[in-house]
């Protein structure tokens, strides 16, 4: 009976690929959500943390690193869609 090799499930040291998955994904979101950063219902803060916070929240779940890009982007745009409603209807409570 052979022994099952041993497996981390602690998330890997942040490196230079981590970076770059993050700035892109700033970049694209800032360019989908250039009408809310104008307005002023989002700030660059505002997206550069949602990547941030997903990132974080991704690896310490667990996320495979090879799936990171895109599931950061997909959790960032939900949490972003969500501020940026927050504060359309702060502005005009009437809509909803």
């Amino acid at each position: 009976m052979s022994a099952s090799p041993i497996t981390s499930v602690a998330p890997r040291a942040p490196g230079a690929d981590d970076a770059r998955v993050r700035d892109d994904a700033v970049r694209r979101l800032i360019g989908e959500h250039a009408r809310e950063l104008v307005d002023g219902r989002l700030s660059t803060h505002d997206i550069v943390q949602a990547v941030e916070d997903s990132w974080t929240d991704l690896r310490l779940a667990g996320a495979p690193p090879a799936c990171l890009p895109e599931l950061i982007e997909r959790l960032a745009r939900v949490r972003l869609t969500d501020t940026s409603s927050h504060a359309l209807l702060a502005e005009d409570p009437c809509r909803h």
